[in-house]
């Protein structure tokens, strides 16, 4: 209830007018307490809006962590996989030197199998060291 309001209605009640007054004071009580209600509920409702406005901010923002979780999940997937080929190949090789080194040790002689040389075959000097 506004100051103005309140002067007024003490006036009008002393110069004769208290039926009025008695009568019109509800109302103006409703008033001022509607007045009141309506600015709190504005408050509220501005809270909700910067609520609901974080929240949406903050779904985008996981929304995208999600997708770039994802994206460097399937990044490491496919390095995983080629990784593993390339394992399987680097084993196959190594089963293959390995034989080559298991012939290599049984020849032993004096001269080297594909060269037919004593000196300057690698392989011949490998074995003979």
């Amino acid at each position: 209830m506004e100051l103005n309001e309140i002067i007024s209605l003490i006036i009008t009640f002393i110069v004769g007018g208290g039926l009025t007054t008695l009568i019109t004071l509800p109302f103006i009580r409703r008033k001022a307490k509607n007045e009141a209600d309506s600015s709190h509920m504005e408050v509220v409702q501005k809270i909700i809006d910067e609520y609901q406005d974080l929240y949406t901010q903050l779904k985008t923002s996981y929304e995208e962590r999600e997708q770039l979780i994802k994206e460097r999940l399937s990044i490491l997937e496919k390095r995983y996989k080629l990784q593993q080929t390339e394992i399987k190949d680097n084993t196959k090789i190594i089963l293959e030197l390995r034989s080559e080194i298991a012939e290599i040790k049984k020849l032993k002689v004096s001269e080297c199998s594909e060269c037919k040389f004593m000196t300057g075959c690698e392989k011949y000097e490998y074995l003979n060291k």
